[in-house]
């Protein structure tokens, strides 16, 4: 009687499946605070008002700047005025730059927006970045179903579910192939 030798279980994480859940647990968690890190905020772009500079599911990077240090052409990130404080901010372009106001404009739009943007403060919120399609999975479902995607991804990229092996220790395995693609026992 031969002894078939006993197959060895797979470990649940090998090398490579560190390396790629290191990396994508690494990506996110840069993306998470080097902003903060930074002194940026994060801005979620909802609407298409500025398609060709950046497009809806976006996240704008924005730093608190003087706002003598605006001019026009930067995209100023801020609430319509008379929105409600819980309306996310907006990305617009500074098409008219006066003392204490600005007029805005988003790229796709055809005329300048209907308000003025007051700028009675000392700074206001320019943008740095645009970071495309990073925003997507917060648009549509609540953060905690994006999270949760966010984080089935992360498994799936690393590979943890494991795959059933082949068992090559049968009568299968015994069996020899001639260079011509017969087999013989």
């Amino acid at each position: 009687m031969e002894l078939a030798p006993v197959p060895r279980p797979r470990p649940l994480l090998t090398t490579g499946r560190l390396v790629v859940l290191g990396a994508t647990l690494g990506t996110l968690v840069v993306l998470a605070l080097l902003p903060t890190v930074l002194g940026l905020q994060r801005h979620l772009v909802a609407d298409d008002s500025m398609t060709g500079a950046f497009g809806r599911g976006s996240v704008l990077l924005a730093r608190e700047v003087p706002v003598s240090a605006l001019e026009v052409g930067d995209v100023l990130v801020t609430r319509p005025p008379g929105a409600a404080a819980d309306s996310r901010p907006i990305g617009h372009r500074i098409v008219e730059l006066g003392l204490d106001s600005a007029r805005t404009r988003g790229d796709a739009n055809v005329g300048a927006d209907p308000w003025v943007v007051p700028l009675d403060g000392a700074t206001a919120s320019r943008m740095v970045l645009a970071v495309p399609y990073v925003g997507h999975p917060f648009l549509s479902a609540g953060h905690l179903l994006a999270w949760g995607a966010a984080g089935g991804l992360v498994l799936a990229a690393a590979g943890l579910s494991r795959r059933p092996r082949r068992d090559r220790s049968g009568p299968a395995a015994l069996r020899r192939t001639t260079p011509a693609g017969r087999t013989r026992a």
